[in-house]
């Protein structure tokens, strides 16, 4: 995914996070790597309802939290 991110290349990188996410599904840094692209992309609400799931009231939910930040600061722009 984020090769292509890099590459500039939005569509190839949505495309292999979905496949990642096709096989990984339980795996929450390709959810959040994924939701992340799904963010630039402008797909604010899929992204979060990748995100929303990863919240366990833990240490771990800091990271989720910046990650939806993350998402609706691209919305904002």
């Amino acid at each position: 995914m984020e090769t292509f991110r890099s590459a500039k290349e939005l569509p190839k990188a949505l495309q292999t996070g979905k496949e990642a996410l096709g096989k990984y599904p339980t795996d929450s840094s390709i959810k959040s790597s994924y939701a992340l692209l799904l963010g630039e992309a402008g797909k604010t609400e899929e992204a979060l309802a990748l995100l929303k799931p990863q919240l366990k009231n833990t240490e771990a939910d800091r990271d989720v939290y910046l990650n939806m930040r993350s998402v609706r600061a691209r919305e904002e722009i």
